[in-house]
């Protein structure tokens, strides 16, 4: 009956003992879950924010053009205005 009881016992402790180690590897492996989801999380984040300041230059780059296209228009009618002033100029002074 002893030695019953003692190997009982002694299952018991090496059931115990292996739930123990399993209870410690599935806590490891939950930190390395959230480890991982928090880092997910972050590179989400940065890829967010690239993807934001990417749009951003777009749209600054987009104004640039805009503002250039206005200017060469603006240039191009001054050069046809002057052209103009120095048509009348050389016809009076021909006179």
């Amino acid at each position: 009956m002893r030695l019953y009881l003692a190997a009982n016992a002694e299952a018991v402790a090496r059931i115990t003992r292996a739930r123990d180690r399993k209870e410690e590897e599935l806590s490891g492996l939950e930190r390395q879950v959230a480890v991982t989801e928090r880092k997910r999380t972050m590179e989400k984040k940065v890829g967010d924010t690239l993807l934001s300041r990417q749009e951003e230059e777009r749209q600054r780059l987009a104004d640039i053009e805009r503002e250039k296209k206005r200017k060469e228009k603006e240039l191009k009618s001054l050069r046809a205005k002057i052209a103009r002033m120095e048509s009348v100029v050389s016809r009076s002074s021909g006179r």
